[in-house]
């Protein structure tokens, strides 16, 4: 018999034990006081039997529920460690987006520590190579000053000589002035050898200083030519690190959300 027939089964008894009631007793004038007892026997009777079947009913309910909470316990546990298995792997997942961040970042903080150094040295040496031409402009200055001087002084000597020897010559005979204004002529000739022997040595020296000039100033064109691929670089390897610290904040925003 199943719950639900017993249960309709109950319910008949019940009603039909109110209808007994309600017809011997609404009329007990046609009744003695032994059939009222006996009446009150069999209900109590009837009653008896119903609180008996609702025993059984309630017995076969717990034992249906005994049988279904173990299933249940089964599910949950079940759900219980999926979820769990679930959450561990987001903390795996999340523990090794958190290390490869971390590698990227110390990766990062070494190669800034090396462009500065990188970015120091050259500073340094464009502000030597700086003072070197500075240092080379001033010497070109000095010398052409000096040159410049000697130049005048030769320049006073030679017309010292000239106006003491027009002196002597003037005193002396005419013969004497002829010869020696052959001598003079001969002198001048010699002079203007000297002169062209001095301007070619100062030419030359000229050029030597001008190749000089050339080479150190190719040096450091070279240099700052270096330099300037150097900090191309750096900016590229800058790109490079913005594109890290991007891919870096999207698996933390990614470890994030699993969690």
């Amino acid at each position: 018999m199943s719950i639900v027939t017993k249960s309709s089964y109950i319910n008949n008894i019940l009603t039909g034990s109110k209808k007994i009631h309600s017809i011997f007793f609404d009329h007990s004038t046609f009744f003695d006081h032994e059939s009222k007892l006996m009446l009150r026997e069999l209900e109590v009777k009837r009653n008896n039997r119903e609180v008996k079947e609702l025993d059984r009913v309630l017995s076969d309910l717990n034992t249906l529920n005994q049988k279904k909470i173990p299933d249940i316990e089964k599910l949950l546990n079940d759900q219980l460690s999926v979820f769990g298995e679930k959450v561990k792997l987001a903390n795996q997942q999340a523990h090794e987006n958190l290390s490869e961040a971390k590698k990227l970042f110390e990766n990062r903080t070494k190669r800034n520590k090396e462009r500065k150094k990188q970015f120091r040295k050259a500073s340094r040496e464009i502000e030597n190579d700086f003072k070197k031409k500075i240092l080379l402009i001033q010497k070109k200055e000095q010398e052409r000053k000096k040159k410049a001087e000697l130049k005048k002084k030769s320049k006073d000597k030679n017309q010292s000589k000239k106006e003491n020897k027009s002196k002597i010559t003037s005193e002396k005979e005419p013969e004497k002035k002829i010869k020696e204004q052959e001598k003079k002529n001969g002198n001048e000739n010699d002079n203007e050898k000297e002169k062209k022997e001095e301007k070619k040595e100062e030419k030359n020296e000229d050029k030597k200083e001008d190749k000089k000039e050339d080479k150190e100033e190719k040096k450091i064109e070279q240099k700052e030519d270096q330099k300037k691929d150097d900090q191309l670089k750096s900016e590229k390897n800058e790109n490079q690190d913005e594109q890290e610290n991007e891919k870096i904040t999207k698996k933390e925003s990614v470890s994030t959300e699993e969690k």
